[in-house]
């Protein structure tokens, strides 16, 4: 090893030894600090009074934003926000079922749900009329599905709503290799201190690494370090995340 090298390795006084747990009271806008974008990637920033180094995956905080404002706007003085389905959309149901479909539940369903339907029981078929905003495109993509393969089951026709909310969330969140400014960066881990839950991405993974302490040192070995520590900690596993993304990205769209 070099002297340079020896100079700046990572010393065991910036390792990681102990569990370091994140928590809320101090993941703040003014305990943080911004680095900036590493390899398009990741968002690089400092928890100040702790001189705790973090790793942001760029694509999970933004799905964490999105989740939380497209549920937030979902809402509308306490109930589900809804439009009109135009034309309405029929789905065949059994007969069995269509009986047990009474005035009462249909009436839930619209309180709860936002969810007009009602039920033609001449032909077992259910006319749905207005849905939450969120359910739109589903809809509309399940009738797309349903009318290219006529063998296609009715049986998928309802997913959970908040699983809805998710996969609109991620579709529509930065991806990796997107470039961020400084500001952007700035803009979006602020956004992240105010969600509620601020460590996990919409489908519950974890999207922030803790890589090293930093004491007091320079300006040279603050950017030698974050090198080094992306290298050690973060750059090998950043492929297998990638394919790992864009597997089921792939399998969203293939459903």
């Amino acid at each position: 090893m070099d002297k340079q090298s020896s100079k700046y390795r990572l010393n065991d006084q910036f390792r990681i030894k102990r569990s370091t747990c994140l928590d809320k009271r101090i993941f703040r806008p003014d305990n943080v600090r911004i680095i900036g974008q590493a390899n398009n990637q990741v968002i690089m920033c400092l928890l100040t009074q702790q001189r705790l180094l973090l790793t942001f995956d760029q694509h999970a905080v933004h799905e964490r934003i999105r989740y939380e404002r497209i549920l937030t706007a979902s809402f509308d003085q306490g109930y589900l926000s809804g439009q009109p389905v135009k034309p309405p959309y029929e789905i065949s149901i059994p007969e069995q079922l269509s009986q047990q479909l009474t005035d009462e539940i249909l009436n839930k369903f619209q309180r709860q749900l936002n969810t007009q339907m009602t039920v033609r029981p001449t032909d077992s078929t259910v006319i749905i009329t207005n849905v939450p905003d969120f359910l739109i495109d589903a809809l509309r993509y399940f009738d797309s599905q349903q009318q290219s393969n006529s063998q296609s089951s009715t049986g998928h026709m309802t997913p959970f709503l908040v699983e809805q909310i998710r996969t609109q969330a991620c579709r529509g969140a930065i991806r990796f290799n997107e470039p961020l400014s400084r500001y952007e960066c700035d803009e979006m881990i602020r956004a992240l201190t105010t969600c509620r839950s601020s460590f996990r991405c919409a489908h519950g993974r974890v999207l922030v690494k803790p890589l090293l302490y930093i004491n007091h040192i320079n300006n040279d070995q603050h950017n030698h370090l974050m090198n080094e520590a992306w290298k050690r900690h973060f750059q090998p596993k950043i492929d297998t995340i990638i394919e790992t993304k864009n597997d089921q990205i792939k399998k969203q769209f293939i459903k």
